[in-house]
């Protein structure tokens, strides 16, 4: 920023020092334009798409390929922007600048007109840039043509170099229009192919193949290939001459050389006209026909040695590679066998292979066939071909060439199928030779090709052509727009697309289900490496209009997708859709549009929303026209989309359309649909819809706006409602049982909860364990599921991402620690009790952070839960998310549930909450047995897990007392054993199981120093970054996990692209165009590296809430310490970076940020408990305050206070600050600690803590005094 203000300064000394003459000159005004540059750097730095905008800045050359590479590793967008201008202003030219001008009015007209610093439309700036085309374009012609009579060249040659010469794109009708200018007797008339009467003064240099196959040329290329070299080694007259011969005569190459001297001069003097038939071109066409037997004599020795199997259809190359000589027989057969094109080419470049391909491509599609084009293999005949290999290319470049080709040639409704059918570019290396084979792809599957036939403008250079490319007899026709063969065309392509899709569902029983289209679909909705959308995403749904499609509704069978959602936005009256989802049960709040004006009404709802966005005829509201819904019924739909982005962090939305039907304007859809997918939830929507058709005009009116990229890849389309709703229920994660079975009182009975039973008794602060647990869902699946569903939750449990009852479903995940038996005994003794004593006992489980305390408590509730084939000695038991007021009384419904009489006791497994909490679960549930249990009978018991601090004295306390790090005996034999089983198992690298090895190892410091500083020297710089953070917070609070989206900004990086270059989207998906279509698509964590992965773990928030935190406190605590070491910081450093980030989060509403502000609070509220003479008291501060406290710094004291001062101003945390007048008391400064004291009562003042420590600065102070 110092730099551009340093800029502004230089570039306004011009200007005021600049001659009024000189101010209106085009210096003048280009410095006026870098001026204003300096002058609204904020105002261009908040502007949103500037990957979009520099990758227009790139086509159009103002910046090069290193300059967007550059700006693009900057941290914000504000950075990027100014780092943008830094180069504009110091390197660009006045052309770039004027084009950086165009480009910037064509996304922001405003900034555009403060720029130019006029409000003219940019016209000035366009007039300047036509004129400095023209000029180059007359230069151009100027020095590279000549009028020569009689000799042509075709339009697309100097298309193509006027483009190359200028390093960027001129539209053919320039070319048209200054070309008269300098040749004024030169014709070209509409319809033309070529330029008459000038030729080359030095024909474009040609990267040309060592050796040029004529064999292989068609009539049409023979007869070019010829003229060519005629007019180049003779002279320029000729070219025609011979191409018209050659091509009116049908001499292909074969007939050419047997050609003896005498036809050929019988033949070419008759086209010569009065030019003569002279030695020299005798002798050039004796050495064009010596080439050709020399061709055939090294074709036929080569031919002998072997043939070669062609690579197989739609598949990587890989290690593949060819054998030069060697013959290719591709086979034939039905609409899925492809059909090969063979491309051997004379002077090979990009412009060729995009041309070729788009020819191939279209043809194909056309004719629902597969297919492959190969650039490299020799035609022979017969579908027969040679391998020779062409020079390699820049693949980077062709690649880039075919998708400008394809968005320039097809029209933009087609360009999603399009994209849809052709693959990337393989590249095959042939053997012994520096040559290569390239080979493209072409898959028009029936799941997403369209009945009409699909035009395209060709060629891609020169003038175009609207025709059509179909394939009939395995040849390669052309058929011109407005033939009268057209309309059979067209009957006979809707006959094989029927017939396409009957052989598609008979290959392997149904391709459908393992088709590239259902992986498409399936990564496009979750991300890269996420099997469910809710792993990363928060879902939402907004459901079209049905128009009464009853056959559609029958179809969609997603009733997991709908009930995972978190607001479901329905634009069809009708309440079916969602009976048919709830199935009598009551799953949704429901609500309707008028309802959302008062935003209470849908924010505090613990169930998914269901919104009636235009009408309710359950409740007699009929749907309404455009006009009367815009003014009744928006402004409760805009309101409820406010709260939605309100609750979402920005980019871990997914908001799902599904279009049952056409939407068109005169939808209230339509406009709603058109701002989220543009503005409030840009880069978060996906359309799913069965035909292209549904979507066609909202499409084309937001690519507009956005451009087609980024509408097209919003958009998925399948063949019918039954795919799609098999493809969306995937990626929603399947609830827990329908069915929950918990015994009863009565020996031989077992009570069944359904799901409406479960949702009516709202049991929102606890989870119940079924006597059958996990059983119902293991019947489900198949013996590949099951071994598929085992693998992935041991990995996930041995890793160290939390546990859950599939690990002891599988028997063998978890091993008995050596005081299992004993806790379980003591629980099994309190149970068996009739003394009677108390109405409701406590076992405690205390542990150290990560020894397993909570897996230990896990244990002996699946014990004691599950049926085992004896019921009657199950108990009913329960997990506590949450506690709240209301807790317990949800624990005493389950208790009763149709058990009334005589109960058994209900066991509770309280993990790690906060003290205050347990005493108000405690004294709510010994309430609640006093009035309501039997006398002489226990009510319940709590299991409760209690976290301890490391002692700093190891053998203070036995390991009778506490879970300890320190594994023994049986212990270290299970993990022993389990640790060679794991090392056969195929699949699995028991290396990257942290968790797992850290444990095995008893959590050994150095083990710990020496695997973190290994694993991290392969995380990036700004991966330590979030590690830094993470691993603090998690070395104090490793409980609680941090919401990713708290580093979402932090992170918002471009995107790894290696690894999205295998995502089958396409050839037109560039490794340039992927980096812009994923921009912004998935979410950072899903592209962390592995060394990263290996050190985090993904958990679930009692909020149900996913976040993640390094995998055992041990582990934080080294990672903390080694990137201290590493960076030469201070702890101090650390905790103002933290409190950097939560200034970020501090005033936003979504449930996510307020998480992590609350986390953050902990570090200075939460003081440990030390137990000393059998006593439990908890320590003065928390354990950050006392080790910022310990910091070898000048003033450690001050630094205590300093960031606790701080996160007190950002949150407002009235315990903060009560933590900070403590803080004051204890140093003796008692006047700040009544500041501190004293806001925290404006914040809180009835709070009975507050007033206490209030009182507590009187008393030490007097005391202090006296």
């Amino acid at each position: 920023m110092e730099k551009i203000m340093l800029n502004g300064e230089y570039f306004m000394i011009k200007l005021v020092e600049a001659s009024d003459d000189e101010s209106e000159s085009q210096s003048g005004r280009i410095t006026l334009i870098k001026f204003n540059m300096t002058k609204w750097i904020r105002q261009l730095s908040r502007m949103p798409n500037i990957s979009i905008f520099l990758k227009r800045l790139k086509h159009e050359n103002v910046i090069t390929e290193a300059h967007m590479s550059d700006i693009e590793n900057e941290y914000s967008y504000g950075s990027q922007m100014e780092k943008l201008i830094l180069i504009i202003q110091q390197s660009a030219d006045s052309t770039s600048i004027y084009r950086f001008c165009k480009e910037l009015r064509n996304m922001h007209p405003q900034l555009a007109d403060l720029l130019e610093n006029k409000n003219t439309d940019g016209k000035e700036t366009d007039e300047y840039l036509r004129n400095v085309e023209q000029e180059f374009v007359l230069e151009f012609l100027r020095n590279t043509l000549i009028e020569c009579l009689n000799c042509h060249i075709p339009c697309d040659e100097i298309h193509i170099a006027l483009e190359e010469d200028l390093h960027g794109h001129v539209e053919f009708s320039a070319l048209k229009t200054y070309f008269p200018q300098i040749f004024s007797n030169s014709t070209f008339v509409e319809g033309d192919k070529s330029f008459r009467d000038v030729t080359w003064k030095s024909p474009p240099h040609k990267e040309a193949n060592e050796k040029v196959d004529m064999l292989s040329m068609t009539l049409d290329d023979f007869s070019t290939h010829i003229g060519d070299i005629m007019g180049q080694e003779i002279k320029p007259e000729l070219r025609d001459c011979f191409q018209k011969a050659i091509y009116e005569e049908a001499i292909t190459a074969n007939i050419f050389e047997e050609m003896k001297s005498s036809q050929l001069k019988e033949v070419f003097a008759e086209y010569l006209g009065s030019i003569n038939y002279g030695k020299g071109m005798e002798h050039v066409l004796k050495k064009l026909q010596q080439e050709i037997r020399e061709n055939k004599l090294r074709s036929g020795i080569k031919t002998n040695i072997r043939l070669q199997q062609l690579r197989e259809f739609d598949q990587p190359s890989n290690n593949l590679a060819y054998y030069q000589g060697a013959i290719v027989k591709p086979q034939t057969g039905n609409l899925l066998v492809p059909v090969h094109e063979f491309r051997t080419l004379i002077a090979p470049n990009k412009h060729w292979i995009a041309k070729e391909t788009l020819r191939f491509l279209a043809a194909c599609m056309n004719s629902r066939k597969n297919g492959t084009m190969h650039f490299g293999i020799r035609r022979d005949g017969d579908g027969c071909g040679t391998i020779e290999g062409i020079g390699m290319f820049n693949s980077k470049e062709v690649d880039e060439e075919i998708s400008k080709c394809i968005k320039k040639c097809f029209y933009g409704e087609h360009l999603p199928f399009v994209m849809s059918c052709i693959r990337e570019m393989q590249v095959i290396s042939v053997r012994d030779c520096e040559h290569v084979v390239y080979e493209i792809d072409v898959i028009p599957s029936s799941l997403y090709s369209i009945k009409e036939i699909i035009p395209l403008r060709f060629p891609p250079k020169g003038p175009h052509v609207e025709v059509i490319f179909i394939y009939e007899h395995h040849s390669l026709c052309e058929i011109a727009m407005g033939s009268p063969i057209l309309s059979d065309i067209e009957k006979i392509c809707t006959l094989r697309l029927q017939e396409r899709g009957i052989i598609e569902s008979k290959v392997n029983g149904c391709l459908i289900d393992t088709s590239e289209l259902r992986t498409t679909l399936i990564s496009t909705l979750t991300g890269k490496d996420s099997k469910y959308i809710t792993d990363e995403y928060i879902p939402i749904i907004v459901s079209g209009n049905m128009n009464g499609h009853v056959g559609v509704r029958n179809d969609i069978g997603m009733a997991t997708a709908f009930s995972s959602a978190k607001f479901v936005l329905d634009f069809d009256a009708s309440p079916d859709l969602r009976k048919s989802v709830e199935n009598d049960k009551s799953l949704f709040t429901v609500k309707t549009a008028e309802d959302c004006l008062d935003k209470s009404q849908i924010e505090n709802s613990s169930n998914p929303v269901w919104i009636y966005c235009n009408g309710n005829t359950e409740i007699s509201q009929p749907r309404m026209n455009l006009k009367a819904w815009t003014k009744s019924r928006l402004a409760g739909v805009k309101c409820c989309l406010d709260t939605i982005r309100m609750s979402i962090p920005k980019g871990r939305a997914r908001i799902l359309f599904l279009l049952y039907c056409e939407l068109t304007d005169r939808e209230p859809l339509f406009d709603l649909a058109r701002d989220m997918l543009a503005s409030a939830f840009q880069d978060e929507c996906i359309i799913v819809t069965q035909s292209a058709d549904n979507c066609k005009e909202l499409r084309n009116d937001v690519a507009r706006r956005v451009g087609d990229n980024e509408m097209d890849r919003c958009i998925l389309i399948g063949p019918d409602w039954k795919f799609l709703s098999d493809v969306v229920r995937s990626v929603f994660r399947p609830t827990s049982n329908d069915v929950c079975k918990l015994p009863s009182s009565s020996q031989a009975i077992v009570v069944e909860m359904t799901s409406r039973e479960r949702t009516d008794l709202k049991l929102t602060d606890i989870d119940i364990v079924s006597g059958e647990e996990c059983v119902i869902e293991a019947e489900r699946m198949s013996e590949k599921e099951l071994q598929e569903n085992e693998h992935e939750h041991q990995r996930r449990f041995y890793k160290g991402s939390g546990t859950s009852w599939w690990n002891f479903y599988y028997h063998d995940h978890v091993g008995k620690r050596n005081c299992y038996k004993r806790h379980l005994g003591k629980v099994n003794k309190i149970l068996k009790s009739k003394r009677g004593e108390q109405f409701l006992e406590t076992h405690e489980i205390k542990h150290h952070p990560g020894a397993g305390g909570s897996t230990l408590g896990m244990h002996l509730i699946w014990h004691l839960s599950q049926f085992k084939e004896t019921p009657e000695n199950a108990f009913r038991c329960c997990v506590v998310k949450q506690i709240s007021e209301n807790t317990s009384l949800q624990i005493d419904r389950v208790r009763n549930f149709k058990d009334v009489e005589n109960a058994k006791p209900i066991i509770i497994l309280v993990d790690n909450k906060s003290e205050d909490a347990v005493i108000l679960l405690r004294s709510k549930l010994h309430e609640l047995a006093y009035k309501t249990g039997t006398p002489g009978k226990l009510f319940g018991l709590i299991i409760l897990i209690s976290r301890c601090p490391i002692a700093k004295d190891k053998n203070q306390l036995a390991d009778d007392h506490i879970l300890t790090h320190s594994l023994k005996g049986k212990e270290i034999v299970w993990f022993d054993k389990k640790y060679k089983e794991l090392e056969d198992k195929t699949g699995i690298d028991v290396k990257t199981l942290i968790a797992f090895n850290v444990m095995r190892n008893s959590f050994d410091e150095k083990y710990i120093m020496e695997l973190t500083t290994n694993i991290l020297k392969d995380v990036t710089d700004l991966e330590k970054e979030v590690l830094t953070n993470l691993a603090l917070i998690s070395s104090y609070e490793n409980d609680h996990p941090i919401p990713q989206s708290v580093f979402d900004k932090m992170m918002n990086k471009p995107q790894e692209i290696d690894n999205l270059i295998k995502v089958p989207f396409g050839i037109a998906h560039t490794r340039k165009e992927l980096q812009m279509l994923t921009f912004n698509r998935t979410v950072w964590n899903m592209n962390v590296s592995v060394a990263m992965d290996l050190l985090i773990a993904r958990r679930v928030s009692d909020q149900n809430i996913g976040g993640i935190s390094i995998i055992s406190q041990p582990l934080a605590r080294a990672i903390v310490l080694s990137l201290m070491l590493e960076r030469n910081q201070r702890l101090e450093d650390i905790v103002n970076s933290i409190l950097d980030l939560l200034g970020q989060h501090a005033h936003e509403a979504n449930p996510m940020s307020k998480i992590f502000v609350k986390i953050v609070c902990s570090l200075f509220k939460t003081r440990q408990i030390e137990e000393i003479d059998n006593r439990e008291t908890r320590l003065k501060f928390s354990d950050l305050v006392f080790d910022l406290e310990k910091q070898e710094t000048e003033s450690p004291r001050q630094t205590v206070l300093h960031t606790m001062s701080r996160c007190f101003d950002i949150t407002k945390d009235a315990m903060v600050g009560q933590q900070l007048a403590r803080y004051n008391i204890y140093i003796k400064e008692f006047a700040e600690a009544e500041k501190a004291i004293q806001r925290s009562l404006a914040i809180k003042p009835d709070n009975s803590y507050l007033l206490d420590t209030y009182g507590q600065i009187f008393k030490a102070h007097m005391e202090h005094v006296l």
